[in-house]
């Protein structure tokens, strides 16, 4: 039998004693959290098999380790048909970080096409 523990009860819990409870543990917000990571990362494999289906070279930082770049640069980089293409990409209530922003109005005036995306449809779009 699954029980389901109120969110007002969950919020008064330590996070390593919702943690004993499973899924059932987990905060509205830390689900949602874990869901949008999943759905950024699926996004992710999405456009980098794009992108390599059409030949094109990109550069991508993995989600699974600390990136190596600078804070702020997009996470695909990539050029085609002669366009310099940085997009990020962000879940439906992501947001660009200072960083991100700046380094991509630096890169606009350098440039390159600048984008965010929150979708496989908005990504073909840009292309």
């Amino acid at each position: 039998m699954t029980r389901i523990i109120p969110e007002t009860w969950l919020r008064l819990m330590s996070s390593e004693d919702r943690k004993a409870f499973g899924k059932a543990g987990m905060t509205a917000e830390e689900a949602y959290e874990k869901f949008s990571d999943r759905a950024e990362k699926t996004l992710h494999k999405l456009i980098y098999a794009e992108l390599t289906r059409r030949g094109i070279v990109v550069i991508h930082s993995r989600m699974d380790r600390k990136s190596t770049t600078a804070k702020g640069i997009p996470d695909f980089c990539f050029v085609s048909g002669g366009t310099p293409y940085a997009v990020e990409v962000k879940t439906a209530s992501g947001q660009l970080t200072r960083e991100q922003k700046t380094t991509m109005n630096l890169m606009e005036r350098n440039g390159w096409h600048t984008d965010t995306v929150r979708s496989f449809e908005e990504f073909l779009k840009l292309l």
